[in-house]
């Protein structure tokens, strides 16, 4: 929330606050936030020491360096804990989840390499036997055309495998 990191037993009424400085997400502020003092702050950015309230900016009168406050204001407003996202023993993704940009996110935010996932099986059909012929190669009388290689190609890729191989063997050849 953008606004002001303030400590919330120094509200009373008609109380001003000076501020003291300004936490950004990536560069906090070094200090604490003492009596009737605020800190700018910006979505994403540490709270300051001793502070427990952020006031969002549009609830504040900003004069000559120091704000009032134009609404009211709960102990711990607009504040987020560390690690409230989730709890110990939480299930965030099933097992033979497919990894996609949001599962991404969260392994990202959750530190965890994209390595930790397993990788698409490699696979190899290999087609055996006299009597089946590639469907494009002419055939004898007494053969068919290969329709489970097509078949098993298919849905071998439709599963997510990447990397398919087909060879035949002619099971006459030495």
């Amino acid at each position: 929330m953008d606004g002001f990191a303030i400590r919330f037993n120094d509200i009373r009424p008609d109380a001003s606050f000076e501020i003291i400085g300004e936490s950004r997400a990536g560069i906090p502020f070094d200090g604490e936030v003492a009596a009737a003092t605020a800190v700018r702050i910006n979505t994403g950015a540490l709270i300051p020491e001793c502070a427990d309230a952020v006031v969002p900016v549009e609830d504040c009168e900003e004069t000559n360096g120091s704000i009032c406050l134009t609404a009211a204001v709960k102990a711990g407003q607009h504040i987020r804990k560390k690690g409230e996202e989730f709890e110990t023993g939480d299930l965030l993704l099933k097992s033979a989840t497919v990894i996609r940009p949001p599962q991404m996110a969260l392994l990202a935010f959750l530190r965890l390499a994209a390595d930790a996932v397993f990788q698409p099986p490699r696979v190899s059909i290999c087609v055996t036997g006299i009597a089946f012929r590639h469907v494009k190669d002419s055939a004898k009388d007494c053969q068919v055309p290969d329709s489970d290689s097509p078949m098993l190609s298919s849905a071998v890729a439709a599963s997510g495998t990447q990397d398919l191989s087909i060879s035949r063997v002619d099971p006459r050849a030495n």
